[in-house]
Parts: C-alpha cells; structure tokens; sequence
C-alpha cells in the first residue's frame, strides 16, 4: 500500500512538472508569435494546448472522482466553476488590450501577452475541472455504449477541425456540403443530444435532490450562454484565439455546446420525472423497510424489542394511525403491545378473532386490518392496524401482509432460537450429569477366589436413577446396594448421588440390613420431593462364612439360582421416603442365605422386566426366570452382557417405553 501511495505521488509530481514545460513553452510559442505571424505557430499552440488541458484533467482526477455517484453536487460545481469561468473572461477582458494585425487579433504589448499566457492557463485548468466533473455525471448508471457515443462525438469534432483549419487544399464543395460551419455545428448538436437523450440516474432522486438539480441545470445552461457571449468575454475571448485557436474551437464550439445541451436535457428529464417521485420514494421507502425488517428478522433474540420495533415499522410503512400486535409463544405465553391512541378500540374490534386470512374491517372514518402471523402453516398471532384518511388501498394492503408475514416468520425464527438455546442447555446439562454419573458408579468390582461379580448399567436416556455400588469392611465382609430413582434424567440423577453419600456413610456404621435401611429411611424421608420416590435392595455379604442377608425396600426381589432351580426372592419392604422411619420399620423383614458352590445371585433394576416389544409386551419375571436359568452356568461377566443382549433383541429397537437399566450378578464359587 505504502509502495503504490508513492507510485501516484511520483506520478503527480511528474504531471505538474509537463504541466509547467507546457505552460512555459506556450508562453516562448506566443511570444514568437507577436513578432512573427506564421502558420504553423497556431498549429503547435493547439496541439501543446490540448497536452496542457489533458495533463490538467489527469491532476484534477482525484478530486473529480469525489462526484462519482454523486450528480447532484456534480452539478453544483460544475455551475460554481463555470460561473468562475466566467469571471476570469470578464476580469482578463479589461486587463488585456488587442489590436489588429494583418487582419488578425493580437495582444497589444508583450506585457498582454505574459497576461494572455495567464488567462489561458487559468482558463484550461478551469476547463479541465469542468469536464473531468462532467464525465462523471454523463457515465453516471450508463453503459459501454455512451463511452463509445463519446469518443464519436471527439472523432468528428477532431476531424471537422482538421479539415477546416489544416487542410485548405481541400475541395470547396466537400467543405461546404459537410464541414460548412453551420452544417458541421448542427451534425455536432445532434451528436449531443444523442448522447444526452437518456439520462438514467434523474428518476432515482428525492424530490429535494430534484429541486436541487433544477436549480444547478438551469444555472449551468445560462452560464454556457454567458460564457459564449462577446458581451460578457469580448477581447478575453480574442486573446484566447491568439493563444490557441484550438483551444478556443473546443472551449465555444464543442465544450460550451456540449454541457448546454445535457443541462437542457437534464433540466426537462427531471421535470418529466417529478411528478413520479413521491411513488418512487414510497417504494424506495417501502423496499428498505422490508429489507431492514429481514436484518430485524435474522438478528432480533429479544421478542418484546422486536414486536416493539415491528408496530413502529407497520405505522410507518401503512401511515397507520394506530397498531396492535399479538404474539402467541406458548399456551399460556401470550406479547401483547400497541402503538397509538386508538389501542382501546383496535382491541375491542380485533378481540376474540380467530382468522386464517386477513379481515378488513370498515368504521366511520378508516379502516382496521387484522392480518394473522402465519408461517409454516402455523398462526402465531395477529397483526392489527388503524387507518384513517381513505383506509388501505390495494397497495398499502399488499405492503402490510407481506410485512405481517416478515414478522411470522421472526416469531418462528425466534421460538426456533429459543428451542436452540434450551436444547444446547439441556445438552450440556445432560453431559454433566452424564459424567457425575459415570464417577457415582464403582470403576472395579471387589475380585476374591470366593466369588465372580460383575455389573452392569445402561440409561435410557444420558442420565438415568439407577445406582449400584459396593463397600468393603475392615474384615474383608461386602455390602452393597442396588438403587433406583423414580423418573429420568438429570433430577433422578442428582438423587442418585444423593443415595451414593448416603450409602457410603450409613453402611460403615450399620452393617445389618435393617439398621441400614431404617437409618438409610431416617436421612431421606422429608427431604425427597414427592414426586420422587427411591426402591433399593441391599445386601451384606459375609465372605469368610459363605453366607448373604438380603433387605429390600420396594426393590424387584433378586433372582436366586441353585442348581436348576430358580426363584425371587422377596421380602417385604415399603420404598424409601415414603413414610416415617417409625411405620417403615413394621415392615422390613430381611432374608439371610447360606450360599452353596455355584449359587448364583442377580439383581436388576425394572428396566430389565418392564422392557417392552414393539406389541407392548412385557419381558416379565417369567422369561427373565427361564433366561437365567438357561445361562446360569457361564460366568458372571457373561451372565450380565448375555441379558443385556436378551433385552434389547426383545425390544426389536424400540426405544419408547425404554427405562435404565441395571444388572448385578455375584456366583459363590466354594
């Protein structure tokens, strides 16, 4: 960047250096000609002349690219300069004597030369700020084809010029049937008004913008004629012609011509296109508004805002009086909000509708439309508007639903916004309660040359209430716990953990089954919500005697499998919570086994029993009985997969009615 700033630095620098080789060398070209009046000398200070005005509009192109866009203040300027052309023709008119010689005008004194030279060269520069702003207002919204009218129009302007001035040899009747000043003049005003006929960016523009370039193209007209008046130059003009003939051809002939035919042009085009503004800023107006109501749309996260904004929008886009909006998001979620200071009536008159298309409603003095909020074949509200002055023509009307239809779709969006934002939560609720889960549960099981015990647990969603776990006495002796909380997910987890410090303390101090459960009951009851209850089966295991005693508390009964025989064992037990510790303890009855080799013990949570088939078929106590019965004989990290297996080919993929999941599985192997 800083390598191509310096680039176009150099480059200026170089323009304004041949600008000043050019302005000195027209002064030593003019000079000479004061004292020799030859040909030729006419010839070179036009052709150093069009090099000094070409060079003077490459300097003047940064500040006329600042129009480029912008035709209103382009034509400001180009009035303002050419007003300041005008005074420099009248000011040097005075300040330059001319005399005759040889029938031709020239200035008095070498001192009117030094101040020709200087005329000529503000006159140039002039020029060049002219035209290089003109150019930008004539390519203004245009196409490749105006460029190419243009280089025509320089064509024949260059070759009538040639022809005229350079070739005097050529035949009178060619000169005077196509380069005849006169008809050469008319060719070239035709050419003009070709290029000028259509001019694109006048209907784009408000009707201040309109005034404006009423103004500045009526002043640019007059200025042209000024400028080629002998009244207003008179002996500038002369001096002009003396310092280059073909800068005073292009300066009265093509330039002057050039800019008075496009201002007229211009001055009648926005006359034509006034009438028409109003309808074009109305739909300017109503085209940016829906625009930015799509912006409100994609962007908008706070619905009150966002209904707030819609109502002011509506009153503007409609001219409404006044305006209600309702927006349903929920049963019992419903946005009421009104603008203006009928509100009172346009809920009276829209109160109790229920619409699947647009009501017009006609009063004394307007009209209320109630048009629904539907999107996606859903009504989310109503959109209600107060008109007075002639009511909703079909326009306004069109302009309204599509609006009520921008803000639907805003309402969809934003309740799909909130459903996306819940369910990220819930997500990463979900994942954390997942991995405090995933920590409640033992990683290892106690191994013994005594005993095979292995487990397994699997939620129905990525949560669940089931818990087992396991304590070992300073004696070697186990107890452990098989849980379930009712419900799913997070809440049923958080219990879980509850149940895991609870089973951790209370089971180092009460190894009996029913101390452990009634304690277990004491420490829980009234601090559970009653919408929550917990069933649990607990066990102590005495490892060095062979023996087991079982309590349950509401728990499936365990499964005890000896030999080929198999039966559940069940004694009785409320759930957890449910009552004073007092009244539970009526009811606790444990069980006590003295276990044989190869006698094996499961305990389950209700996931395995209650799953259900595609018919809503219980698995059930009875084929879960058989089941085990069948694998009974394989180790225990077989038994507990090969059920889990059993589970979900009974399922067949169902997952509705599916529940957690939890296996245990000890076999006494002496």
């Amino acid at each position: 960047m800083r390598g191509e700033n310096s680039e176009i630095k150099f480059l200026g620098l170089g323009q304004i250096l041949l600008a000043f080789f050019l302005v000195f060398v027209l002064l030593a070209v003019t000079l000479i000609k004061k004292v020799w009046s030859w040909a030729p000398f006419d010839f070179i200070s036009g052709i150093l002349s069009v090099a000094l005005l070409i060079t003077f509009m490459l300097i003047v192109q940064p500040f006329a690219k600042k129009f480029e866009g912008n035709p209103v203040e382009a034509l400001k300027f180009i009035s303002a300069f050419l007003f300041s052309l005008i005074l420099i023709s009248f000011v040097f008119k005075n300040l330059i004597n001319v005399t005759k010689q040889d029938n031709i005008v020239v200035p008095s004194l070498y001192s009117d030369v030094v101040m020709t030279n200087l005329f000529g060269v503000i006159y140039i520069f002039l020029v060049a700020v002219i035209f290089s702003i003109f150019m930008k207002v004539l390519f203004l919204g245009r196409g490749r084809e105006v460029k190419v009218k243009f280089i025509l129009t320089l064509a024949f302007f260059a070759i009538y010029l040639s022809f005229t001035d350079l070739f005097e040899s050529l035949s009178k009747m060619l000169r005077a049937v196509v380069f005849e000043p006169g008809i050469a003049m008319i060719i070239l005003f035709f050419l003009f008004m070709w290029i000028s006929i259509r001019i694109p960016w006048v209907i784009s523009l408000r009707k201040r913008e309109k005034y404006l370039v009423l103004l500045f193209s009526s002043l640019t007209f007059i200025f042209v004629i000024f400028h080629g008046s002998p009244l207003i130059t008179g002996g500038g003009a002369e001096a002009l012609r003396f310092y280059s003939p073909l800068l005073f051809s292009f300066a009265h002939y093509y330039f002057d011509t050039f800019i008075g035919v496009y201002s007229f042009f211009v001055f009648v085009s926005t006359i034509f296109h006034l009438p028409t503004t109003e309808i074009y800023e109305r739909k300017v107006a109503e085209l940016s508004t829906l625009q930015n109501v799509g912006k409100l749309v994609a962007q908008m996260l706070d619905i009150r805002e966002f209904s707030e904004t819609a109502l002011k929008i509506a009153m503007e886009i409609t001219n409404s009086k006044s305006a209600l909006i309702e927006i349903k998001l929920a049963e019992n979620e419903i946005i009421h909000r009104g603008i203006g200071t009928d509100t009172e009536k346009l809920k009276e008159i829209t109160a109790d509708k229920n619409l699947d298309k647009h009501l017009v409603v006609n009063f004394d003095d307007g009209d209320v439309l109630i048009a629904p909020l539907i999107a996606h074949g859903k009504t989310s509200g109503y959109l209600s508007l107060m008109k007075k002055e002639g009511g909703f023509d079909a326009d306004t009307l069109n302009l309204a639903l599509a609006f009520a239809d921008q803000i639907a779709i805003g309402v969809e969006n934003y309740k799909l916004v909130m459903e996306s934002i819940e369910k990220e939560r819930l997500l990463r609720e979900f994942e954390l309660a997942r991995q405090i889960q995933k920590k409640l549960l033992p990683g290892v099981l106690p191994k013994s040359n005594k005993f095979e015990m292995s487990a397994l647990s699997s939620p129905a969603f990525e949560v669940g209430g089931d818990y087992y776990d396991f304590v070992i006495h300073k004696d070697g002796n186990l107890s452990f716990i098989v849980a379930d909380v009712s419900g799913k997910g997070v809440s049923a987890a958080f219990y879980m953990a509850e149940i895991k410090g609870i089973f951790q303390s209370i089971s180092k101090i009460y190894k009996n089954p029913t101390e452990f459960l009634l304690a277990f009951n004491d420490a829980v009851y009234g601090h559970v919500d009653k919408k929550f209850f917990i069933t649990l089966i607990y066990a102590y295991f005495d490892v060095k005697n062979g023996s087991i005693q079982i309590a349950r508390a509401g728990h499936l009964p365990p499964i005890f499998v000896r030999g080929k025989k198999v039966e559940f064992l069940k004694p009785p037990g409320p759930g957890i919570g449910l009552m004073e510790t007092k009244m539970f303890e009526r009811y606790i009855k444990p069980v006590k086994l003295k276990l044989e080799k190869d006698d094996l013990l499961i305990f389950y949570s209700d996931g395995v029993i209650e799953a259900m088939n595609k018919s809503w078929e219980e698995f059930g106590y009875n084929r879960f009985a058989d089941f085990v019965l069948k694998i009974s004989e394989k180790e225990t990290d077989k038994i507990t997969r090969l059920i889990f297996e059993e589970i979900e080919k009974y399922r067949e993929g169902e997952q509705t009615f599916a529940d957690d999941l939890t296996i245990l599985a000890i076999k006494w192997k002496k």
